[in-house]
């Protein structure tokens, strides 16, 4: 019977990359959620609203227009304003 086989091939340097996005990623989940929010008071809806925020930012590689923007070439616009806390 064999066993798993272990592989010896080095990883793909993507790992350095995903880092990156995680903590720029963070980064801007806190302008919403300060660390002293407690993660289990976050309702559904404020969780949707920084989701929407965040997915449509512009982007300065998108030539500053939103992910939403350049995929169906339409403007979107967010109805809702949220106040920063500080």
């Amino acid at each position: 019977m064999r066993g798993l086989e272990k592989s010896h091939q080095k990883p793909v340097q993507v790992i350095p990359i995903i880092k990156v996005l995680n903590e720029n990623t963070n980064g801007l989940i806190r302008q919403y959620l300060p660390k002293s929010r407690e993660l289990i008071d976050i309702t559904k809806e404020e969780t949707r609203d920084i989701m929407l925020r965040l997915n449509n930012r512009p982007r300065k590689r998108l030539e500053f227009k939103t992910p939403y923007e350049m995929f169906y070439n339409k403007n979107y616009k967010l109805t809702s304003s949220v106040a920063l806390t500080s």
